[in-house]
């Protein structure tokens, strides 16, 4: 009985790792770790920083995710990735990179867009908060603060509702931005951002997703179901199962896919900041 997230600040607390199918997972593994990931403890993961992970389960269809995925990194942790891509791409010509006026560089490849850029101050606190992850090491030595950025296409003129949706069931601060909406949060607030940026044509779903722990959870939880927005995925329900406020608070997780009105379609693991596999104390 009771929310034992309650102690737990309201929002986004942690955008927390992006799951997607990949052909092999040793060819995604050479890759992530190319941008200065670690191997993580479970066999398909890799950390990236101290708090994000990617998660590549060599399951078929092949996924690609539908937008630009930013990774920070020190100055000196950039330097570095920029020299492990240029090694890696010797013997993987199918990696593009593109220096942009930014400073950062623009990377293509058959596992996505990555954006990767020096980080800002917020960026920086960030990963200076203490995790309780194992296997981060070696990329935190190798200047990697983390996922603080990733885009998901919306149609045209959506923008805005999205936001509105977010706001509503989830409490995420947002801001409205020419021909996108962008969701604002993190363990440090305003170092992870959630962009929905409208474009012509949408690519279909393919059924990745992405975890984020929030506060509030157990409020988020009943005005979803209030909606009917609670999906169980079938490959995951050996981590959450939950279609009922008791089985939420059982998992301290739930999931949703669709946003009303055909807003968009995108998996959301949902975790509270009292899950289990939780790398930072809230409510420390």
């Amino acid at each position: 009985s009771g929310d034992p997230t309650m102690a737990v600040r309201s929002g986004l607390l942690l955008l927390e790792h992006l799951n997607f199918n990949v052909p092999s997972y040793p060819a995604a593994a050479a890759f992530f770790q190319a941008l200065g990931c670690q191997q993580a403890a479970r066999s398909i993961h890799q950390n990236c920083g101290p708090h994000t992970q990617f998660h590549l389960p060599e399951t078929p269809p092949a996924q690609i995710w539908r937008g630009v995925v930013t990774i920070a990194y020190t100055r000196d942790g950039l330097i570095r990735a920029q020299a492990g891509l240029q090694h890696y791409q010797a013997s993987n010509p199918e990696v593009t990179c593109t220096p942009s006026p930014t400073g950062a560089v623009d990377v293509r490849s058959p596992w996505g867009q990555f954006r990767l850029r020096e980080g800002s101050a917020v960026e920086r606190a960030m990963a200076a908060v203490p995790t309780r992850r194992s296997h981060t090491e070696e990329t935190v030595a190798a200047g990697v603060l983390g996922i603080v950025e990733v885009e998901l296409p919306v149609a045209r003129g959506a923008a805005g509702r999205v936001a509105g949706f977010y706001e509503l069931v989830f409490g995420f601060a947002s801001r409205r931005e020419e021909g996108a909406a962008v969701i604002s949060g993190g363990p440090v607030d305003g170092s992870q951002t959630i962009v929905f940026r409208e474009q012509d044509s949408v690519p279909p779903y393919t059924g990745d997703h992405l975890c984020i722990y929030i506060g509030g959870f157990e409020a988020c939880f009943a005005s979803c179901a209030a909606r009917d927005l609670l999906y169980v995925n079938p490959r995951f329900t050996h981590l959450d199962n939950s279609r009922t406020l008791e089985q939420a608070r059982d998992w301290q997780a739930f999931r949703i896919l669709d946003l009303p009105d055909g807003l968009l379609q995108e998996e959301h693991e949902i975790r509270s900041g009292a899950h289990q596999f939780c790398p930072i104390d809230f409510r420390a």
